[in-house]
């Protein structure tokens, strides 16, 4: 998992992140029917609706949970898959870790245990590397169908000021009057 090209690590709240799953076939066989997973984080948000558009390259194997289904990847073939995440209006961190993983496969793939369980295999937990594709989780490396990008929220104020007439302050006065302004800050 990582950024897509052009997207930028920095952003803001309520931002649409380009994210890109990589999946490698490093085997001899065929793969099929191959489920992805991304597991998106509390404070990004999946919507269907923009994930099954065109931009997406295959619109139709984005399921509602966010699971992709790659019908198809001949050995030593890699395919490039976009998700959509959306930056919660509300999120107030600082950084957000976006992880995907292979979550079933057609056959036994020798070095990863396909599951559709985030941070479980002792290679998610431990001796985690980003962008990893040739270390055995089973084994105490790095789990290779498992991976993370990270996203750095900017965050800060933006302040707006305004003054008018306070309510019930006639706009008509005479010399030595006393009006009543307000004056309005917005964050």
């Amino acid at each position: 998992t990582e950024l897509a090209p052009g997207q930028s690590t920095t952003v803001n709240a309520g931002d649409t992140v380009d994210f890109i799953i990589i999946v490698e076939n490093q085997g001899t066989l065929d793969a099929t029917n191959t489920e992805i997973t991304d597991y998106v984080p509390t404070d990004l948000l999946y919507e269907a609706s923009i994930n099954t558009s065109a931009e997406t390259g295959n619109p139709n194997n984005w399921n509602a949970d966010s699971t992709y289904i790659l019908p198809s990847l001949l050995a030593g073939e890699k395919d490039t898959i976009l998700v959509k995440l959306i930056v919660d209006e509300n999120f107030m961190g600082t950084s957000l870790v976006n992880w995907a993983e292979i979550s079933a496969d057609s056959g036994d793939d020798s070095d990863s245990t396909p599951d559709a369980i985030d941070g479980n295999g002792l290679g998610e937990t431990t001796n985690q590397v980003d962008d990893v594709t040739n270390e055995d989780g089973t084994m105490g490396g790095d789990e290779d169908d498992h991976d993370e990008a990270q996203i750095t929220v900017a965050q800060g104020f933006d302040l707006a000021l305004s003054t008018e007439l306070a309510p019930g302050q006639s706009t008509t006065v005479n010399a030595g009057d006393t009006v009543d302004f307000i004056i309005i800050v917005e964050n």
